[in-house]
């Protein structure tokens, strides 16, 4: 493992403790029928901090290798996904919650995972369908319909 790998993972840590003391502050429900507004923070929170222990762990077992990280040549992808995500927050008012989600998935996997433009599409539309799918008619979350009603 990388140098890197541990002080991220300490950074995630960091993260979780600050973010996880303000999603307390929420009612996380009675049952997995009914959650409240602080269950899905809570829950990405606990997957975040055990995957950020587990790489702290490993990293901290190959701390004497000295390894450091190469920096990327180019930083347009993380340029790219970091204003595909603040203009998700835009759009979503007018395109509605489905298809800024499939746009949005288009995005990230077109840049993160380039393959056949199909396996893009495919892909960035079963991410929205399961999104939907999870949170607006699991957990009954109402997102802005969007302009055209979808």
């Amino acid at each position: 493992m990388l140098r890197d790998d541990a002080f991220a993972a300490g950074l995630f840590l960091v993260f979780v403790v600050v973010l996880g003391i303000e999603a307390f502050n929420y009612p996380i429900g009675g049952s997995l029928r009914k959650v409240g507004p602080g269950f899905f923070p809570l829950v990405c929170l606990a997957f975040l901090a055990v995957f950020s222990g587990i790489l702290l762990i490993l990293s901290a077992r190959d701390w004497h290798l000295n390894l450091r990280a190469h920096w990327p040549r180019s930083f347009t992808p993380a340029i790219i996904v970091l204003l595909s995500i603040f203009a998700y927050g835009f759009v979503l008012p007018w395109l509605g919650f489905l298809l800024t989600t499939f746009f949005f998935s288009l995005v990230l996997f077109w840049r993160g995972y380039p393959r056949r433009w199909l396996l893009t599409i495919l892909g960035a539309a079963i991410t929205s369908l399961l999104a939907v799918l999870v949170f607006e008619i699991w957990l009954k979350i109402q997102f802005p319909r969007g302009l055209i009603g979808i």
